[in-house]
């Protein structure tokens, strides 16, 4: 997707065999598969994938996969960093997206409906408390390093931070509250979403950490020896 919102095609297609395009389309069906791509959010892809799919076609995928690497190792590369790099860079597009309007028309979506039915309780107190919430919102976005505290990254880097420490201090008990962690960030890492673009995904680590750094602050033994 050009910056202009122009779509094209994926830069690979003309590199992919008739072969190559079969074991692909037993997966994850490549008509349009350049047009479904968006970088942020894989949903549009994996949504498309063949359930039924049998265990050769599945092989036969991922060694198409290792053969389109070595035709364009930039192109993976390229599509990897941009899936990614909202977890470790404070990108100006992070945003909290989820207004009630927006969550209504989400929750409008055919797919949606076929499994989830959530209304907000309609009374002057839940517009109120919505509204609130909706103007600290947008004012914490635009307060210099305040609005630091709405980027993915900015957790992710304080909880790299404090993991390198213990290891430097051998502190084996206290890097074990923070793996729970790691492990969110690993789930996250292997996610379709783009940490800029979704940062609810790591909304464990964050609602955990000010009391894992607490945990980690009151062992004496960090302090003092």
């Amino acid at each position: 997707v050009k910056e202009d919102g122009t779509i094209v095609e994926a830069p690979c297609d003309g590199l992919v065999t008739d072969e190559e395009r079969a074991a692909i389309d037993r997966v994850l069906k490549y008509e349009n598969l350049g047009r479904r791509y968006n970088p942020d959010k894989s949903d549009a892809v994996k949504n498309c994938f063949n359930e039924y799919v049998s265990q050769e076609d599945i092989k036969a995928y991922f060694e198409v996969w290792a053969q389109m690497f070595k035709k364009d190792p930039e192109c993976y590369i390229s599509a990897l960093i941009n899936n990614y790099y909202g977890y470790f860079y404070p990108s100006a597009r992070d945003a909290w997206v989820y207004s009630t309007a927006r969550s209504a028309e989400i929750m409008a979506k055919p797919d949606n409906l076929k499994y989830f039915d959530f209304h907000p309780v309609d009374s002057k107190v839940v517009r109120w408390c919505d509204h609130l919430i909706n103007l600290y919102r947008v004012a914490v976005q635009r307060i210099p390093f305040i609005s630091l505290t709405m980027s993915s990254a900015t957790y992710v880097w304080i909880m790299i931070a404090v993991v390198v420490y213990l290891l430097r201090r051998h502190s084996w008990r206290g890097l074990a509250i923070w793996v729970p962690l790691l492990g969110v960030l690993a789930v996250c890492l292997i996610g379709p979403c783009n940490g800029s673009t979704y940062m609810r995904y790591l909304y464990p680590v964050i609602a955990c950490m000010p009391f894992a750094i607490g945990a980690t602050i009151t062992r004496s033994d960090l302090l003092w020896s």
